[in-house]
């Protein structure tokens, strides 16, 4: 007979949990990319690699990723794709410390800090969709900015509605609608 073992136990346990929907969708865009030649060994970008494993999932295993906790690997990834904000800036962002992810380095984050980490993400994402380029989207994310009250864009990820104002900006400057 087995032994059931709960999600939130195996957080407490520091073992990543990550449904088995959710790991069939990651290896089939891992086999995607490597068919497609595009894979992190070859590249070193590191970007593609965590928009397959992350928010270019369906919205539901997304949401079963936030809820069963991001691996920190790739919020490890995530921080080493950022080329003009620092460690420091991202992992405010997440609402997490260095310490915090040293801590959890095999296991998982939070659901609050997963959750940041795919708001992060999403937006990066956007930005750089509607300013054309990764650089111009780190540098808008890291320079205040009039209509979040003067607030980097960076400082209001590590929120949901913050996140949400973010990517509703971002809507509003790709239509050219800025009141």
């Amino acid at each position: 007979m087995t032994k059931s073992v709960s999600t939130a136990a195996k957080r407490k346990a520091g073992k990543a949990y990550i449904p088995v929907a959710i790991k069939r969708q990651i290896a089939a865009k891992t086999r995607a990319l490597a068919a497609s030649g595009l894979t992190l060994a070859r590249t070193g970008d590191l970007w593609h690699d965590v928009m397959a494993t992350t928010i270019d999932l369906p919205a539901i295993d997304q949401h079963g990723l936030a809820q069963g906790g991001v691996p920190t690997e790739v919020l490890d990834k995530v921080v080493a794709s950022f080329v003009r904000l620092g460690e420091a800036e991202v992992l405010g962002a997440v609402g997490v410390s260095s310490r915090t992810v040293q801590r959890r380095k095999a296991g998982v984050l939070s659901t609050e800090h997963s959750g940041a980490v795919l708001d992060l993400i999403a937006v990066t994402q956007k930005a750089i969709e509607v300013l054309g380029s990764r650089e111009a989207a780190e540098d808008w994310l890291h320079h205040p900015a009039l209509a979040f009250d003067g607030r980097r864009p960076i400082e209001l990820v590590s929120t949901r509605p913050g996140a949400d104002l973010v990517k509703d900006h971002l809507t509003r400057m790709e239509y050219g609608v800025y009141a």
